[in-house]
């Protein structure tokens, strides 16, 4: 089939909300980099929108303009206090997740519940580290006299800024003043301790907690490196691979309920439920959450017998999570993912789709090997800026250890839904495909040919996204509508 720029212009029509989301980003990312009074940006909103009413051949740009100072506006209105660093306070700490080990001390997410010093700290996000954090776990407050200190200059430190963090705190057991255990035990919180309660200590209880609890509180410092070597550390972090996963398995499980008489929209609503039920075991973290729309709004498409516009809808999470909080356009895991998601969109279906046979299990094979090598290559800039690693055994590792995640988050998810006496033995299985899963990482990160320290500049990440941005859209003009961007 020759080239075709009918078939670009066509395949953009289905994706409107692409278009959106490009002017909202560059605006967040602008406000970021020039800071302005918030009426300029009213002021910016409200003349392109009144041009787009009044200009009616200009109204695509004049919306553009309008989503570039909505992105600015909300940049600079959700902009952290100020904090007095240094100065020692009385303050009252929630923790948001359990402690985990560090090279040195514990350290903890945390919120800032009260401060009797200074009010306008109240709310804010820190850091903690300390002895002081052993026993205590999520959602336990914490009271003590310490003082914030700011993160050290770096992209770590940009990293957690737009995380909500405002710095670290050190916490010893001479600055306490008390610790008040939650009351509240969370779905995510019962979910672990059965967890703990029914499998030995141990990297494979470790790596199932992390991958079907999203409780990472046991993954140790020389277990995360790892898996950071050899190009796996998003095993370790709930995501889409995760609650993909157990998409698959309801809609497996519930395969013969379209039968029955209003069957569609009772498996759609069932598969939902059991995935935002997921992501309150895993206490909905931002990478959970964005998987669990992008997966609901694949349910319900097929629910109602329509084509679904991957890159629409993903374009539609990242419009509507930029808007509810603009600094997680920052956040590294939540570009790691977009990225990872329209790879696969872009080019893992298409070369899928070459490769596929009328079998089903060579096309599972194929589809695990093709997934993770696109996934993994599309990442590799980002990474290499962010982390100065580069694995190229990720590349052929990632579709073996995905195998083993499988088997990881379908029995421990299974486990916690039976009784103690068969979850005990499906944790078992867990437990050993985790440990077969370490030692496959293991291997893979001593391997000295499988990783480089490379860190390359911010301009040459820019460019590999272009090329990949430009050779996508080259590609449309190729094939016939809805070759790649749908599933039907």
């Amino acid at each position: 089939m020759g080239f075709s720029a009918e078939n670009i212009s066509e395949r953009l029509k289905t994706m409107p909300m692409v278009a959106a989301l490009v002017p909202l980003a560059v605006g967040i990312a602008f406000s970021c980099r020039v800071e302005a009074d918030a009426w300029v940006w009213c002021t910016a909103a409200a003349v392109s929108v009144l041009s787009a009413v009044l200009l009616g051949r200009f109204a695509a740009l004049s919306v553009a303009a309008a989503l570039f100072s909505l992105g600015a506006l909300l940049y600079g209105v959700n902009t952290p206090p100020e904090v007095p660093y240094g100065e020692r306070m009385h303050m009252t700490f929630r923790l948001v997740e359990n402690p985990a080990a560090s090279a040195e001390h514990p350290r903890a997410s945390a919120v800032v519940e009260s401060c009797a010093e200074n009010g306008s700290v109240d709310g804010v996000g820190v850091v903690l580290f300390g002895d002081a954090l052993e026993g205590c776990s999520f959602g336990d407050e914490i009271s003590a006299v310490a003082a914030i200190r700011p993160f050290y200059e770096g992209s770590y430190a940009s990293l957690m800024y737009h995380r909500g963090h405002v710095g670290t705190v050190y916490l010893y057991p001479s600055s306490l003043c008390g610790v008040k255990p939650s009351s509240h035990r969370t779905l995510h919180v019962r979910c672990a301790d059965r967890i703990r309660g029914l499998m030995p200590e141990g990297g494979g209880r470790a790596v199932v907690l992390s991958m079907s609890a999203g409780d990472r509180s046991e993954i140790t410092p020389a277990l995360r490196r790892s898996y950071s070597l050899s190009g796996a550390s998003h095993l370790l972090a709930v995501s889409g691979l995760h609650v993909g996963i157990v998409f698959l398995i309801v809609n497996a499980l519930l395969w013969a309920v379209p039968l029955a008489r209003y069957g569609n929209i009772i498996k759609g609503a069932a598969a939902v439920a059991a995935i935002w039920l997921y992501a309150s075991v895993c206490s909905f973290s931002p990478s959970v959450v964005r998987a669990a729309v992008m997966f609901s709004a694949l349910q319900l498409s097929l629910g109602l017998s329509r084509e679904y516009a991957s890159a629409n809808i993903l374009a539609v999470t990242a419009f509507v999570m930029l808007v509810t909080d603009p600094h997680v356009l920052f956040d590294i895991s939540f570009q790691l993912s977009f990225i990872a998601v329209a790879g696969i969109i872009f080019w893992g279906v298409p070369l899928y789709r070459l490769v596929r046979t009328r079998h089903r299990l060579p096309n599972a094979v194929s589809g695990t090997v093709v997934v993770g090598a696109v996934a993994t290559a599309v990442t590799m800039p980002l990474i290499s800026y962010v982390f100065g690693t580069v694995s190229f055994i990720g590349i052929l590792l990632n579709p073996l250890v995905i195998l083993t995640a499988y088997l990881v988050v379908l029995l421990s998810v299974a486990a916690l839904l039976l009784p103690a006496a068969p979850a005990v033995w499906l944790l078992k299985g867990a437990g050993f495909a985790a440990e077969v899963q370490n030692a496959v990482v293991g291997a893979a990160a001593s391997a000295g040919w499988g990783h480089a320290d490379v860190r390359i500049p911010a301009v040459a990440v820019a460019a590999a996204y272009m090329v990949f941005a430009a050779a996508t859209v080259v590609s449309w003009g190729f094939v016939r509508r809805g070759d790649v961007y749908s599933v039907k």
